[in-house]
């Protein structure tokens, strides 16, 4: 990780590409979103047995973190900041990480708490459907910004 943040940091070719990258993921992530709405406009079936692989709503969360490039982005970006050469590096990137991860943790059940709090607004076809979308403008508008920024 240190090798690829002193990377991106010293040439800008390779942030350039990181950036463009980024945004064409973001785009397409937002073009496949928007294309996904009419199939979640209406209420999924109730289903009798656990999902299993990447049905399962832990797998999608898991793949969607593991390969998230905002993850990278921050770590790259923030982390050289924080980190005191003259001392060793295990240690300053374990508390590091897990001070990522307590806020992480605090911040997803905050957003747990307030889902379960309004799960049956949320749960209206047509509040998944507008979501979806808004969710997917935003994704494209962010991808074009990276890639014109």
């Amino acid at each position: 990780m240190a090798g690829l943040s002193a990377l991106v940091m010293h040439s800008s070719v390779a942030f350039a590409v990181v950036r463009l990258v980024g945004a064409v993921y973001l785009i397409g992530l937002g073009l496949w979103t928007w294309r996904s709405a009419s199939a979640h406009a209406e209420p999924a079936p109730r289903r009798r047995s656990r999902p299993r692989g990447t049905d399962s709503v832990y797998a999608q969360a898991l793949l969607a973190n593991v390969l998230n490039p905002k993850a990278a982005s921050v770590y790259l970006t923030l982390v050289p900041q924080f980190v005191e050469p003259d001392r060793p590096i295990g240690g300053q990137l374990l508390t590091l990480a897990t001070a990522h991860a307590l806020l992480i943790a605090l911040w997803l059940t905050a957003w747990t708490l307030l889902v379960l709090r309004a799960s049956h607004a949320l749960r209206t076809p047509r509040f998944r459907r507008t979501a979806i979308r808004t969710t997917s403008a935003v994704l494209i508008a962010l991808g074009i910004r990276s890639a014109v920024a």
